[in-house]
């Protein structure tokens, strides 16, 4: 395999070939997450100068949806590096960050709808478990499936 700059040695194998090789950039680099609920309302979460997590969702579907506006993700003060967000097949978000500390937590919308509550964010790894890049999908049957790559 030839080296390329700015690309992890960490491949996905599927089948014994080789499926993918993930771009690795500095956090200050990477960009919000935007993903697509049932209802495809795109929902973008922006990690600001300071770090800090804030939403905004369409309060319809549609072009020219108008929005709710910028909210503080859960709590002020909750920063992230890098933020991932999936739609579980209800409707309802689920979101995973690498922290300032560097550990994975999770959070997620308790009810359907626009502005419904969030649980406030949770440890997903244990002490010790230090993440650089998080990803996050849902199986069909619901569960979430969290990835990371390690420091």
């Amino acid at each position: 395999m030839t080296e390329r700059p700015g690309v992890s040695r960490r491949q996905a194998l599927i089948s014994g070939g080789l499926a993918a090789t993930v771009p690795v950039l500095p956090a200050i680099r990477r960009t919000p997450s935007v993903v697509r609920g049932p209802d495809a309302a795109g929902t973008p979460l922006s990690p600001t100068v300071t770090r800090q997590l804030w939403h905004n969702e369409q309060t319809g579907a549609g072009v020219s949806a108008p929005w709710t506006g910028w909210h503080v993700l859960s709590q002020p003060g909750n920063k992230a590096l890098v933020v991932a967000l999936a739609a579980h097949p209800d409707g309802r978000m689920h979101a995973v960050m690498t922290g300032l500390d560097n550990q994975v937590w999770h959070n997620e919308q308790t009810a359907v709808g626009v502005s419904a509550p969030w649980t406030g964010w949770h440890y997903l790894s244990a002490s010790g478990n230090k993440a650089l890049v998080v990803a996050l999908a849902c199986h069909p049957d619901g569960r979430m499936h969290a990835v990371m790559a390690g420091e």
